[in-house]
């Protein structure tokens, strides 16, 4: 069920006219996700769990319809993980942007390289769960608040050319425990 919302929200919203809005969108959708739910396996760099794997696949069928044209990830291996099967599924190389310094300082780093992009389709950041709200908050919606048991939420913004953004929140893959 919550795979068919997001899938939903998704197309309604391409589907939003755009007129009025002169000049398209400078950057049309991007979708941000936290990581899928990381095993026990390494407490400094853990993989996905089973129920991570699973919620990684959900999230390439929520993004079915409008695919990502780029993916951006932390160097760690759970937000590659989770990004992997959507990839997979588009033929995009996902970017692997370095931590420098705090979460702020990464949202920065991200948002800057999101800005570089041709802009001609969305884009999916998978981020953690200190780092997807300032990098919301750097394109101007207001910052959600990410529980650590959060692993279902989708966010996806639009940004529109006079500098006005939306930002509605979706769930995919099961619900969280």
């Amino acid at each position: 069920m919550h795979r068919l919302v997001a899938s939903l929200l998704i197309a309604a919203w391409l589907l939003v006219p755009l007129s009025g809005h002169a000049g398209g969108l400078s950057q049309p959708l991007i979708y941000f996700v936290r990581h899928a739910e990381k095993a026990g396996d390494d407490p400094k760099d853990p993989s996905l769990s089973a129920a991570g794997e699973q919620r990684a696949r959900d999230l390439a069928t929520a993004l079915v319809d409008a695919p990502p044209i780029a993916i951006f990830v932390s160097p760690y291996k759970r937000t590659q993980l989770t990004a992997a099967p959507i990839a997979s599924a588009v033929g995009v190389e996902p970017t692997i942007v370095p931590i420098n310094g705090d979460a702020q300082q990464y949202a920065q780093d991200v948002a800057n390289a999101i800005e570089v992009l041709a802009q001609d389709g969305p884009i999916l950041v998978v981020g953690h769960g200190n780092t997807i709200p300032p990098l919301i908050a750097a394109f101007g919606a207001r910052a959600p608040e990410i529980g650590e048991q959060d692993y279902d939420r989708l966010f996806i913004l639009r940004r529109w050319p006079d500098a006005r953004v939306d930002l509605i929140q979706a769930r995919y893959g099961a619900p969280d425990r």
